[in-house]
């Protein structure tokens, strides 16, 4: 049932949004996602901002550990795997995951070479929070896309939709309370140091109003593309991309094979090398015992 496109694309996103506001029930499931899975994206957040700025970060458990300054090397690095990536995507016919490395890799020029120090800093304090809008909604467009086999994306999406569904639902929330009571801002640490919200008051000069506003902003922007992504693959003519059979050849047997049958191959499932080894396996069947 998983499988079907119909009820992937109909019932999949509602589905996991369902879960993800019966953990908002309880005291105990905000405190499970937020200490879990939400504290996680919060923390990879920051590090992508840091790698998209060729700064070295190794985000961990309640903090992220990242350098001031950009580097040759990490540059390097970061452009080299989203490359790497998008080369394989690209060969793999999965050209969302193509463009979005393209993307990306214009960002890290951006934020390597045409930003100040100090814009990167606050963009850093701000992709904590921002990491749980816009990478939980990232996770959750990313179902209705085909991922590399390697990753063997058609058993692994459902779980990382619900984890973006999770991870999203409370951050949305957060700032949609924080609209009507600026109290409810996060403010300070678990650490006991300056938070991230505080680093954009004091140093980058933001007001609360700002704060919540900009997040606010986000917050909508991630949304109108859920609900725009929804609305397009659940119209009933569309169909999960990796869902679609693939084009099939019909190659003739042996003229020597008794039974005359008939050998499909997989063009756009099946590699060279398969093909050549399932094309010598029918012939020596083939063979007169």
């Amino acid at each position: 049932m998983l499988d079907d496109p119909r009820f992937a694309n109909w019932l999949g996103l509602p589905l996991a949004f369902a879960v993800a506001l019966l953990f908002q029930i309880g005291k105990w499931g905000r405190f499970l996602i937020g200490t879990t899975i939400g504290m996680e994206v919060h923390e990879l957040g920051h590090a992508v901002v840091a790698w998209l700025a060729s700064r070295f970060a190794v985000p961990l458990p309640w903090i992220t550990m990242a350098g001031g300054h950009a580097s040759v090397l990490m540059y390097l690095a970061v452009a080299g795997a989203l490359g790497f990536v998008a080369r394989t995507a690209y060969r793999e016919r999965c050209l969302a995951l193509a463009a979005l490395c393209a993307c990306l890799g214009l960002a890290q020029l951006v934020l390597t070479i045409g930003l100040s120090r100090a814009t990167v800093d606050t963009l850093f304090d701000f992709g904590g929070q921002g990491g749980e809008l816009y990478l939980a909604a990232l996770l959750v467009v990313a179902f209705y896309y085909r991922m590399p086999e390697v990753t063997y994306w058609s058993h692994v999406r459902w779980l990382f939709l619900l984890v973006g569904a999770c991870v999203f639902v409370p951050a949305f929330q957060r700032w949609l309370h924080a609209h009507h009571d600026p109290a409810a801002i996060p403010w300070g640490s678990l650490l006991g140091l300056d938070g991230d919200m505080d680093k954009l008051r004091d140093v980058a000069g933001w007001a609360p109003a700002r704060i919540v506003h900009v997040y606010l902003e986000v917050a909508w922007s991630c949304a109108v593309v859920l609900a725009g992504h929804y609305l397009y693959f659940a119209w009933p003519s569309r169909a999960w991309p990796a869902s679609r059979s693939p084009k099939t050849q019909e190659v003739p047997s042996s003229p020597r094979n008794t039974r005359g049958s008939m050998m499909k191959i997989g063009l756009s499932a099946a590699s060279p090398a398969q093909v050549w080894a399932t094309t010598a396996e029918a012939r020596s069947s083939a063979k007169p015992k």
